[in-house]
This record gives C-alpha cells, structure tokens and sequence, in this order.
C-alpha cells in the first residue's frame, strides 16, 4: 500500500498503457484521487477514457482529466475538443494541460498557444485549470528572450512531473509552490497491472482534507463523488479490445452479413483503412453501438467478455550490471585518432568513469594512458568503418559482412585493430553506428533491418570464434522521424532486425535533445522505453548530447551531469552513458570538449570538462 511520511493525500494518473484498471482496489490502496488522459491535440480521445472515467466514479476516487497539448494544432480547437467530452460531469478536480512537448515551435508562440487553451477551457468549463510540466520543460521553453515565465503562470496551480526521491520537487519560475507532485513514473498500486509497475504516482500537497477543502474553494462545491453500485448494463464499458477482435465478434454473432451490421452501425472505419483493425477499439460502449438489439448486445458482451480477459502482466525483470548508468565520455569522433595530450586532460578533469573509442584507431597507448588516470576505468569501444556509404564485398548484406570483419580484423595482420583492442583488454565491442542512415550503409549494403541483421551476424559469426571472451552489441540507431538521409526511424529498423537484436550480447541506443526540438525529458523518456523494450539485456547508451548550436557549452556540460543522476533512477540494465564528443573537427553544434584552434593546427580546451567535473553524479 502507498504511504507518504507527512500524510499528504496520494494519486496515480493513466492512459491507455495501463488497459484494465480495478478501481475499487485502487481506492483500497489509499489513492484518494487520479487523473486520466481525455485527448491529445484535435484528433485523439483516449480509447480507456470512459472506462476509467466511470471505474473512478464508481469507487469514489476524486476524478480528474488532463489533454496532451499539441503546440502545433489550434490551441482553441484543442480546447473544445476536449472540454465538450464532458458535458455535465467534468468530475471533481480542476482540468488539466499537459505540457510536455514544443513540437518544434519557439516560445513565444508556445507561451501564447498554451495561454489560448487555458483561457478557453476556463470559459467553457467554468473551472480554471492546472498545468503539468517537468520543471526542465517549463525553463527551456517556457520564458521570454530575457528569461522570464509567462505572467499568466501566477494564476494557475502545477503539477509538476520530477521524478525524485527528495522531499520535494523543482519549483518552476512563476510558480509559488507545487499543488501535486508526479514523484515516480514507476509506482506499484493494487489494481494497476495486476500490482506492477509502471504507473505514474502522485502526491498532493497537503492531506486529504486539504485536498477536499482546496477543491471545495477552487471549484465551488463539495468534491465527494457519490459511490455507484453498478453500471447499467446498456452503457457499461466495453472490454479493452482492440479493432479486430470486434470485428471478428461481429462475424462469429452475425456470420457473413457481419460487415453490412458493422457499416449500419457506423463502426467501418475499425476496418478502413487496415492499418486501423490493429488498434485499441474506441467506438461507443456495446450498450450504445446502433441498429443492434438488445439480444445481439448481450450476445456481443457475452463473446467480447472472453476476448477481453488479459491475464495479468508478469513483473518485469531487469538484467543487473554492475556498473549501472555509468558516466562516460565519447573519445575523439574523427577517423585517425585525436588523442592528443588535451584529449587525456579532459577525461581527467571531467572526472569521467567510462570511455568510448573508436576500432580502427585504437592503439594500446591509448588504453594504457586512460588507465594511468583510471585504473578501474572502463572502456568500450565501436567497430566502424566510414567506407559503408556505398557498396562492399558485393553489396550483399552478407558480403560486405564479411568485407567488414575483414577490415576491422584482419587474419593476416597480428596487429589488426581488433587484435589491438582486444589485446589491451577491451571486450565489448558494438557493431558499426547509426545502420538507419544512408551514410552509415542503408540503402548501399542492406535495404532495411532485416539485412542488417544478415550483416551483424555474419561479422558476430565472422569474429567470435577467434575472440571468444569478446561481447558483440546491436549499434545505436540515429533516433528522430524519417527524412531522405534517415529513410527507417529508428523503433521500425529495431522490429525489422529481430534475428540480430535477440543474437546480440548487448544492446546499444543513442539519445539526442534540443536540435530537432527534442525535450530533455522526452529524450529520457525514450532512453527508459529502450530498457524496457531489452530488459533481459544489457543496454549502453553510446551517444548522447543537447546537440543545439544556439546552447552554450556550459549549459550543455549542466545538462549531462544533470543527465548522469536522472540515469541512476532508470532500470538496472542500462550501463555506460557515453556524451558526445570529447573531440570533432566538424563541430557546428558546440558539442566538443575540445575544439580546434583558428588555424586548425591543434587542440584546445573548452569549459565543458571543467564544468561537468564540478558536478557530482
């Protein structure tokens, strides 16, 4: 059962990820209220909104609704969309506007966009709503060019979204004191998943009585839902289930004029397009669904009552590796090198304990001078050749496997890059880098992941015997939507390349923010998707960085130490965080530790390592 040292009331807020929620156990936990996700932008109703809407009701949880903001729809459209799913019961708690994502847009228009959604929920609503933010969000985006929140900001409660064990969270400029806290992401609560993680956990700043006699001031009534002992029968929920297993109850009640039943009922657009039979059903509940009589309801229910038993999902277990979330250091970027003296410096003063490098260049030398600084460093290091942008061995995916390992150990050569590497006593090793990109070889030397699984294998197959301690990683992908260099994002390129994912020792992931309007808190978001999605291996993110060129240095250095802890919190399998780039001759983005001089005859300092040895993590 959740308990809180100082009393304060507790809450848990869902989405459809969380499928069938047992209220009355949650409420037996001693969660006295929850929020659910109504909408997101102008064309998402979440599928499980009236499910849990009336669950909460009925066990007398204070309810509440927050839509995901979408900067880039119309912010008033937005508003109506979700205010109008409510009518008459609104429930018991302020709405709520969740802002997470600036989808691009500068902050100026995100200030006015969010402030145009507020303004007009209140006006339709009659209730003035709360803001849930992460308090990085709100300081990266959130302020004027001089620095300052919007001024509307007074005027509206937060709820703020810091994941942390101290007493309390980050306050957000323009924010008084927090009204809730999001204080975990991986609660465990009686009736959520059968008692597992994940669900998002809330306090409220106060105790339950506080909360009562808040919501009594804020909304102007008593906020005490009457308990319901049942739901009639012709409006209760339908069971979580997607598309196609209510199309294919439709056929086993109707037979073959199964579909003419489903376009009179106005339910065709579950099977049209067929992209759509895969995802979670959201049309009205059975006891709503038209033309359907009374009796084909109950055959309905009766047939969907065993589609829609899922059995309870099993805790999920995490690899353990000793050196969980690791802080480490990308080395020199460049091809031929660049351990320059400086290059030491800065794993010295940045106070790093991990470091990759890269194979071909490695030379003992190298290990041996991190390890004079280090003795228990650990080192890693990616195998890599620039020449996979056009066609190898063939350009068959198994060609230019072989051409590949052939290039990073050749048997003719004792002091080839492996054998160098291995030598010196490294044994993870990931193979090639960013594989979805047509610089790195899509497109030239495999089509799709599936190839490049034909490729991974065939270096693993090519190398292990001859190295056999050594431990052979799945590369990290360049993450962000497609465009012409990136033709495969990167969760598809993952699906697509099963036969290497699951043949991999361990697996590696790449993290960017900033640049492509990326938040820091959804780039660690996608980081704990990662682990979740491999919790049986173990994953190294081997790139990551704020890759603006408008962020300073300094800030950037800020920001990873910063990147550092929040890691320690995220699942026990994720090992080595390696921040690029200790040093990049093309360096637009300010991401070096090290940059060249004027003339671009040798390295100097940046304030990056200073900066982040200052930190503690």
């Amino acid at each position: 059962m959740p308990t809180d040292k100082f009393n304060r009331a507790l809450g848990i807020d869902v989405s459809r990820w969380q499928k069938i929620v047992d209220w009355q156990q949650v409420k037996q936990a001693g969660i006295s209220f929850a929020f659910v996700k109504a909408t997101e932008g102008t064309r998402v109703v979440d599928p499980f909104l009236e499910r849990n809407w009336a669950g909460m009701k009925q066990a007398g949880i204070l309810r509440g609704a927050y839509h995901f903001f979408r900067p880039k729809e119309d912010p008033r459209g937005q508003a109506g969309y979700f205010a109008r799913l409510f009518g008459d019961d609104p429930g018991e708690m302020p709405p709520v506007l969740d802002l997470e994502t600036h989808d691009g847009m500068d902050n100026l228009s995100l200030i006015s966009r969010a402030e145009a959604w507020l303004t007009e929920v209140e006006r339709m609503l009659g209730r003035r709503p709360i803001i849930y933010t992460a308090p990085y969000f709100w300081k990266d985006h959130m302020r004027d060019s001089s620095g300052r929140p919007p001024s509307w900001a007074q005027n509206h409660k937060f709820w703020i979204a810091h994941y942390t064990s101290a007493e309390r969270p980050i306050i957000p400029a323009g924010c008084a004191d927090w009204t809730i806290w999001q204080y975990t992401d991986r609660g465990r609560v009686p009736g959520v998943n059968g008692g597992n993680p994940p669900v998002d956990t809330n306090r409220f700043n106060g105790t339950l009585d506080d909360l009562r006699a808040w919501l009594s001031s804020e909304i102007g009534l008593t906020p005490e839902p009457e308990p319901v002992a049942v739901v009639e029968p012709s409006v209760e929920a339908t069971p979580p289930v997607t598309n196609q297993v209510m199309i294919n109850a439709f056929y086993e009640l109707f037979g073959q004029p199964a579909f003419t039943r489903i376009e009179r009922a106005g339910l065709a657009s579950m099977a049209v397009p067929n992209s759509n039979r895969k995802l979670p059903y959201s049309g009205p509940p059975i006891g709503l669904i038209p033309t359907l009589t009374a009796d084909e309801k109950a055959a309905l229910r009766i047939i969907l009552a065993k589609e829609g038993e899922e059995p309870e999902p099993p805790a999920v277990v995490y690899l353990k590796w000793e050196h969980h979330a690791l802080p480490g250091l990308h080395g020199p970027a460049d091809p031929g090198g660049g351990w320059a003296p400086e290059a030491f410096e800065v794993v010295r003063s940045s106070k790093v304990r991990a470091i990759k490098m890269l194979v071909p260049d490695l030379q003992p030398t190298e290990v041996a001078g991190l390890r004079a600084i280090n003795p228990t460093i650990f080192i890693m290091a990616r195998l890599f050749s620039a020449q996979l942008n056009r066609p190898q061995g063939g350009g068959t995916p198994e060609g230019t496997g072989s051409w590949f390992a052939n290039e990073v150990a050749d048997s003719g050569d004792g002091n080839n890059p492996m054998n160098r590497a291995y030598n010196s006593g490294l044994r993870y090793f990931e193979v090639h880098n960013e594989p979805n990109l047509t610089i790195e070889g899509v497109g030239a030397n495999w089509r799709d992941g599936a190839e490049f699984a034909r490729f991974f294998n065939t270096v693993v197959d090519a190398l292990k015997p001859r190295y056999p301690e050594a431990k052979f990683g799945f590369p990290g992908l360049s993450p962000g939507p497609t465009f012409n260099v990136r033709p495969i994002d990167m969760w598809t390129f993952l699906d697509q390349a099963g036969a290497a994912t699951q043949r991999a020792d361990f697996m590696c992931t790449h993290s960017y923010w900033g640049g492509d309007g990326t938040g820091f808190d959804v780039a660690m978001r996608e980081l704990r998707k990662f682990c979740d999605r491999y919790p049986g291996k173990l994953v190294f993110c081997t790139e990551f960085s704020n890759n603006s060129p408008n962020v300073s240095r300094e800030q950037k250095a800020d920001e990873y130490a910063r990147f550092y802890t929040g890691c320690r919190d995220l699942p026990s399998n994720l090992g080595g965080l390696f921040a690029y780039a200790l040093s990049w001759r093309d360096d637009h983005n300010n991401e070096g530790f090290l940059r060249l001089s004027a003339d671009k005859s040798r390295w100097e300092s940046t304030p990056m390592a200073g900066r982040l040895g200052s930190h503690v993590f």
